[in-house]
């Protein structure tokens, strides 16, 4: 049986093509989110999920391809992109869509709309005292975010960035619940790395205390 539980996560850049014309200023922080046609990143995607009370306790690996298709304003006049994401669980197998998706940026925050949810990722322009409210412009529960690390270099994959800033979800964590995560995102190429948990237990367990399968109610690990 397997004691303790080590959880891998999402999103390392695979391969990306870089923006034919970026005109994000460094100072404002946009050029870690850039809006650029024809942009795109695959990405290398590990996830779980676990519901103990169907027996569920799946596992994936699979890639996730996001094409920056088209720009377009938005209803409150903010500079926004099309994304369409392709899915295929091997390299051998042909893409298909599995969302349509946007992205949004304005002189202080980048949004994306996930399945019609807002979200708040990055709080523009990065500074190291500021947070905000991932879920500000959904109905989900709110969950404060803030910078670890500003314009610092960072590899991953054999990939080299020079400049990237890392968003760490505000921790959760208690004898019922486990929640965190964070994000990477490198200059003119934008997110390059994403972890996500979100779990409720079934009993009492202490903070520090390493979770084993049969703790864990339900959740997602991403």
């Amino acid at each position: 049986m397997l004691k303790n539980i080590f959880f891998f996560f999402l999103v390392s850049v695979a391969l990306y093509s870089c923006a034919k014309n970026n005109e994000a200023s460094s100072e404002s922080g946009k050029d870690y989110y850039p809006l650029a046609i024809d942009q795109y990143k695959i990405f290398e995607v590990d996830s779980i999920h676990i519901e103990s009370a169907l027996d569920v306790n799946d596992s994936a690996h699979y890639q996730i391809k996001e094409v920056q298709d088209s720009l377009f304003t938005d209803a409150s006049g903010n500079k926004s992109m099309r994304l369409i994401r392709y899915k295929r669980y091997t390299s051998n197998d042909s893409w298909s869509v599995e969302d349509v998706w946007t992205m949004h940026i304005n002189n202080s925050t980048a949004q994306r709309v996930e399945e019609n949810i807002r979200k708040v990722l990055l709080a523009l322009p990065p500074q190291s005292d500021v947070q905000w409210n991932r879920n500000a412009f959904n109905a989900m529960t709110s969950w404060m975010m803030e910078y670890e690390s500003l314009h610092e270099d960072y590899s991953i994959n054999s990939l080299d960035f020079d400049s990237t800033i890392t968003v760490v979800f505000e921790e959760n964590n208690n004898l019922i619940a486990r929640k965190y995560g964070h994000e990477i995102y490198a200059k003119h190429i934008g997110m390059v790395q994403h972890e996500e948990v979100i779990l409720s237990l079934n009993d009492f367990t202490p903070i520090d205390e390493n979770l084993t399968w049969d703790q864990i109610e339900n959740g997602t690990i991403i």
